[in-house]
């Protein structure tokens, strides 16, 4: 019982419909790539310095707060300019997926950010002063002179929530203390 006088305006329906169904999807998928982009490091696949800017701001509005007490680490790898020098920057990409890789296997519940070159910085949420200790003397024991990724590390705790900013101030001038020693120590290695 189907009307035949109307089926060319059905099919013209049924195409629109499509076509604007297809489009939707189309921009769904393009945001959410957008978004990825500018809140994941395509290199290492840790969140990039966007998102930590971002993160940071969140926290200093209150509007998405770091739960207390937290730590945050800041690490900067050893040796990059002369891996770069020797392999090229294959080589030197390769040891900052590396590098990112076991930050994720250290830290695989907190929030890892390639805040740009090759530093990263991991705020711990919820994290008492003993386990970041912990943490830190574990991923010091793996990334020392001689190790495949070498990481100059500094760490920062507290317990009050407004000073995140000045967490990440201490825990910087830590890892460039830090890195500044493993220089002196290792003249052979060649700086950034």
């Amino acid at each position: 019982n189907f009307n035949t006088d109307k089926i060319v305006e059905l099919k013209e329906y049924i195409e629109l419909s499509a076509f604007f169904l297809s489009a939707e999807v189309a921009s769904n998928e393009l945001m959410e790539r957008l978004e990825y982009m500018s809140n994941i490091d395509t290199l290492t696949g840790v969140k990039n310095r966007n998102s930590m800017n971002a993160r940071v701001d969140w926290h200093v509005k209150k509007s998405y707060t770091v739960a207390v007490p937290y730590g945050v680490i800041f690490v900067d790898l050893n040796g990059l300019k002369q891996c770069n020098d020797i392999g090229g920057h294959e080589a030197g990409d390769a040891l900052l997926i590396n590098a990112a890789n076991l930050l994720r296997r250290h830290f695989e519940n907190d929030e890892i950010y390639r805040s740009g070159g090759d530093e990263f910085v991991i705020i711990l949420p919820g994290c008492q002063k003993d386990e970041l200790e912990e943490k830190v003397k574990k991923l010091r024991s793996e990334t020392g002179y001689g190790s495949d990724v070498c990481l100059a590390v500094g760490s920062a705790w507290t317990q009050n929530e407004q000073e995140l900013r000045k967490c990440m101030h201490i825990a910087d001038e830590a890892m460039y203390a830090d890195k500044n020693e493993y220089y002196r120590q290792h003249k052979e290695v060649k700086k950034r």
